[in-house]
């Protein structure tokens, strides 16, 4: 099933671009996966979605539908595009032929022309299939042994400056003035060399026009690869992305799982064997992730080594799996870390009262225990922490208030600052329709797709989908309490077009909102 996406600032022809797909769904294997109303937003929620197909306008506000289609292609380059425009205009269809769109439709869109263009694309892709299962060119896998012998001496520290700059024209990659982060690919399979068949030529094609890649696919114990650029924040989101291609690949080509590390910044050539060796540590870690990284690996390390009696990953689990034998304990490894210097006592006493009320505040039963034991009062909690006795009595009863509550909502609470940092700000601004993967990720001070990385790995869930779920619960509540019109009620949640709130909101309740609407009537 292939994932089609919509870019349309008209919302008249947006809705009824949807309508078309949704019938033509019955006729071919693609699936409506989202729309967007401009170029900005679309790319912001195709980088979640990651859809296979982008049928996008070419004029429209903040971001055209050719800029679109070039940065889309950079982050996904496996996408098909299908341009449609009011203008025929040669010049329009020639910046979308050199960007690589794959067809050019004029409006109005007839739905049997667009069902075609469709079935051909398709097509195409299945077609790209079954010659990406056939042995590569003897070109390409002359190529793929000089690429691969390069890393091994690059990755195994035995690489010399000279030799290096001196491989640069033959191999297309630059080791000037770059910095460089390695990826390992493990493919978990009984079959690999068929695998590795099948996606060498798939990623050949894929990166052997990015001057900023270096790989090698032959059949080894990991796919390798070398990313280069002179600025890191710029290399850091090319890795998330090259890492999020892998897996797309990996999952859409084959019926084998994968697992892949990012290693860390090396700033010159020497430093390589070290980013090689933090990809290799991370796999004996043993986690279950798709895509390990070493910047989580870092933050885990700095969260780690606050001044806690514990850290507060394991200070969390504790509180999580406490049980009534387990109150007395806690509170004996509490004593037992004191020492003879009563401010360091009353640092760690202080530290500790903060992270037993950050956890309680996660919930709105602890919320409110909080503000009734007056806990966010500065100067109450120095009083608290400068006596062991207050303080023993304080956490004792904490303690008791978790252990007898049934209401914590304990759903994410291992999760690393950002994405608790995140989630907050999603729920306080989940009404705002300009909320987006790219404004959240900007909040939170990580890229875009290393962000998108880390959020469905750790939440279970895109972050579309947990925004919609956010919005949906708020349409239920006002829906059944509120008389507010349709198109009221989708402003307030956050969406710009009724038409759409409507479809999302039926496709994930089974019901409409004037069929939920009443349907909660009746019952009360």
């Amino acid at each position: 099933m292939y994932k089609i996406f919509i870019v349309e600032d008209e919302p008249l022809i947006r809705d009824n671009l949807r309508k078309m797909i949704l019938r033509i769904e019955q006729n071919l294997s693609i699936q409506f996966c989202g729309e967007a109303n401009d170029g900005e937003m679309a790319l912001s929620m195709m980088q979640d979605l990651k859809p296979d197909i982008l049928l996008t306008d070419i004029r429209m506000p903040f971001m055209s539908g050719l800029d679109l289609s070039k940065h889309a292609k950079q982050l996904m380059p496996w996408l098909k595009i299908i341009i449609i425009s009011g203008f025929d205009d040669f010049d329009y269809a020639r910046q979308a032929i050199a960007i690589g769109v794959n067809r050019y439709l004029l409006k109005p869109v007839v739905e049997k022309e667009l069902q075609d263009d469709l079935k051909k694309i398709i097509k195409n892709i299945e077609e790209q299939k079954q010659e990406e299962k056939s042995v590569g060119t003897e070109r390409k896998l002359l190529k793929e042994i000089s690429k691969e012998q390069v890393l091994n001496l690059l990755f195994h520290g035995k690489m010399t400056v000279e030799f290096a700059i001196n491989q640069q024209k033959n191999l297309n990659y630059s080791f000037i003035s770059q910095k460089f982060r390695v990826i390992l690919c493990k493919i978990f399979c009984s079959d690999l060399v068929d695998t590795y068949k099948i996606l060498t030529n798939r990623l050949f094609d894929l990166f052997e026009s990015d001057s900023a890649i270096l790989s090698s696919f032959i059949p080894s114990e990991y796919i390798k690869l070398l990313i280069s650029d002179k600025d890191e924040q710029n290399l850091i989101e090319k890795t998330y992305q090259v890492a999020n291609v892998l897996q797309h690949e990996i999952s859409a080509n084959s019926k084998n799982s994968a697992q892949i590390s990012i290693g860390s910044t090396a700033t010159r050539i020497s430093e390589i064997q070290n980013s090689y060796n933090a990809c290799r540590h991370l796999f004996e870690l043993k986690k279950t992730e798709t895509i390990l990284s070493y910047d989580e690996e870092q933050i885990n390390t700095a969260a780690n080594q606050h001044p806690t009696i514990m850290n507060e990953s394991l200070f969390e689990d504790k509180l999580l799996s406490l049980g009534e034998k387990d109150i007395p304990v806690l509170l004996g490894e509490i004593a037992n870390l004191q020492n003879e210097n009563e401010a360091e006592n009353s640092l760690v006493r202080y530290h500790t009262l903060n992270e037993l009320i950050t956890f309680l505040k996660k919930s709105t039963y602890g919320k409110t225990y909080v503000e009734q034991q007056n806990y966010e009062n500065l100067d109450y909690l120095l009083t608290i922490s400068q006596d062991q006795s207050l303080f023993e009595e304080v956490l004792e009863k904490s303690l008791a208030e978790i252990l007898n509550s049934q209401s914590f909502n304990k759903k994410g609470s291992h999760l690393s600052q950002p994405l608790s940092k995140a989630i907050e700000y999603m729920k306080e601004n989940y009404k705002n329709p300009d909320i987006s993967l790219n404004s959240v990720a900007k909040h939170v001070s990580l890229s875009p797709t290393h962000f998108s990385t880390i959020f469905s790995q750790n939440i279970g869930v895109t972050f579309i989908d947990y925004l919609t779920e956010l919005r949906m619960k708020e349409a239920k509540k006002i829906l059944f309490t509120t008389k507010e019109k349709l198109a009221v009620i989708t402003y307030q949640v956050g969406y710009n077009d009724p038409n759409y709130f409507s479809y999302l909101f039926k496709k994930r309740n089974g019901l409409s909102p004037t069929e939920f609407r009443h349907q909660e009537q009746q019952k009360n």
